[in-house]
């Protein structure tokens, strides 16, 4: 069996290769917005300031913070930033430079707790004892 000379076997394989490519992305992003919203929404509240510094960007990560405690922008921001994302030619991230997120994610509060209790439970958030980013990281895996 051979291949046509007229050139339909190479067009329909790059067709396929577009198709197969745009698929991918679409994917991505999809896989994107719903990690970075997962992990805004598992992030402990107090003020709601440590949800609403999870900023996205593409290209490199944007660690400049904010003094606002509205998540729901946060999370607005990943879906725009997902919907425009190409992955194809740069990368995505979701970053949140506050000084104490890496206490939300990994313990270390004071044992006991400065102020009495409620908040912290053995240095943890008792609102995310097991961190927000790993886990979801972890749980999206399963999905993926």
């Amino acid at each position: 069996m051979g291949v046509a000379g007229d050139g339909t076997f190479t067009a329909s394989i790059e067709s396929f290769v577009g198709k197969a490519l745009a698929k991918n992305d679409a994917v991505c992003r999809k896989v994107f917005g719903e990690l970075a919203t997962n992990i805004i929404m598992a992030t402990p509240v107090d003020t709601g300031m440590a949800r609403a510094n999870w900023i996205p960007s593409t290209g490199s990560p944007d660690l400049s913070t904010t003094s606002s405690t509205d998540y729901e922008s946060a999370k607005n921001n990943a879906k725009v930033v997902a919907t425009f994302w190409k992955p194809k030619e740069t990368d995505a991230f979701l970053a949140n430079s506050l000084p104490y997120i890496k206490v939300l994610e990994y313990g270390l509060y004071p044992n006991p707790p400065k102020k009495g209790k409620g908040k912290t439970v053995n240095g943890y958030s008792t609102q995310a004892p097991a961190g927000m980013v790993g886990i979801t990281i972890a749980k999206m895996q399963g999905k993926v």
